[in-house]
């Protein structure tokens, strides 16, 4: 596999001599940037780092900073913040690095920028959203570490919920919608599938018309012996026909959570699957989703967006990992899907993702992958990969 592109990038984790590169205190930045009249904010491409950049973007401006995010390592100057690298080529100016704190960047961002300004409810809003796409809220212990984000936001009727299923829902998904429109987690015959969601549910939780409940009104009636039921039929019906992770099941639950900010009382975890999906479906959106919290009509062309792509997506994307599941081979064909993100993150759920080997997907004009799989598979990367201003690269000898 060659991966080769426009301009040659070294992007490498470590500095030389493969020792940890020490960043600036955050507060020594700010003054610098104050100094500067400006700040660089340079992100992986994840929900969690964009997610990151777009809480750094929002409280530098309201605190009179001017915001330049990059996600372009040839593009950046200091005083600079690094989110999900340590170091870019070329640069030995001042960085601000941060830390995966308590299992994401979103969070690690609201705690350093609270020892300085007072930081919003909608940033830390977001950033829960960031940990959920680290899978933060998994399982019984979900948002360990977090309690207090969460307890703060609760205090202030923010947000809502408890121990749950961890579906791309509002008050209004059907039941249909709630389980083949959900592509993280991802669900062997039902993600993708409409007919086979709604003879599911028909079969096993007995509802006659799921395509016109709604999950939520009917998950808020549901005690603990009809979520094991409905844990029991899933599971049934997955490992019957595939091999999954083993705290699959496990983590389909977690602490659940929605909020009234938004119509429709999203959970979190749709709000996770609208950023992923936008994500998913322009190689460039990768440049709006750092102004979301900036900016209330970015964040309603995403769900605008996600309302009228989200069932093509996710039957795109349970085509090509059914086959891939069989073949083993990670390069997926995509017509709609114009980033690998959400496969990677879709795979990782199942424990179907290549340690050795990047997901690759073909779209017409060839075959690309993204900087964070190459850090993934490669760890440091030393070698002059190129890429575009999107971190896309392209894949040749395929």
């Amino acid at each position: 596999m060659e991966l080769t592109g426009i301009c040659p990038v070294v992007v490498s984790l470590m500095d030389s001599g493969d020792m940890p590169v020490a960043g600036d205190k955050l507060h020594d930045i700010v003054e610098k940037a104050r100094a500067a009249g400006f700040i660089y904010v340079f992100a992986l491409t994840g929900i969690d780092e964009l997610v990151s950049a777009a809480i750094f973007n929002r409280v530098f401006s309201k605190n009179d900073i001017e915001v330049v995010v990059t996600l372009d390592p040839r593009v950046v100057e200091e005083p600079a913040v690094f989110i999900g690298v340590d170091e870019v080529p070329g640069f030995r100016g001042s960085r601000f690095i941060v830390e995966e704190r308590n299992g994401c960047f979103s969070y690690s961002t609201v705690k350093a920028l609270e020892e300085i300004w007072i930081v919003g409810n909608k940033p830390k809003l977001m950033a829960l959203v960031g940990c959920v796409a680290r899978g933060v809220d998994r399982g019984a212990n979900g948002f360990e570490g977090l309690e207090d984000l969460v307890e703060e936001l609760r205090s202030e009727n923010i947000i809502d919920g408890g121990v749950g299923f961890r579906l791309w829902v509002d008050e209004a998904t059907s039941y249909v919608d709630a389980l083949s429109n959900t592509i993280v987690p991802y669900m062997p015959g039902l993600t993708g599938d409409r007919v086979a969601a709604e003879s599911f549910v028909k079969r096993v939780v007995g509802i006659d018309d799921p395509g016109n409940v709604s999950f939520h009104e009917e998950f808020m009636k549901m005690d603990s012996g009809d979520i094991k039921h409905l844990v029991a039929g899933i599971t049934e019906m997955i490992t019957s026909r595939y091999s999954v992770d083993p705290m699959y099941l496990v983590n389909i639950l977690g602490k659940i959570f929605w909020t009234s900010v938004f119509p429709k009382n999203p959970y979190l975890t749709k709000i996770y699957g609208v950023l992923l999906t936008y994500l998913s479906v322009d190689s460039a959106s990768v440049y709006r989703i750092p102004f979301l919290a900036r900016f209330d009509n970015v964040l309603t062309e995403m769900f605008f967006t996600y309302s009228y792509m989200v069932s093509v997506v996710a039957e795109e994307a349970a085509s090509n990992i059914n086959q891939y599941y069989v073949s083993r081979q990670p390069v997926f064909s995509s017509h709609y899907i114009r980033r690998p993100e959400i496969y990677v993150e879709a795979l990782r759920f199942l424990g179907w993702l290549p340690e050795n080997e990047p997901i690759v997907i073909e779209t017409g004009d060839g075959y690309y992958t993204v900087l964070s799989e190459l850090i993934r598979v490669y760890g440091k990367i030393d070698t002059a990969y190129a890429f575009d201003d999107r971190q896309m690269v392209e894949v040749r000898g395929l």
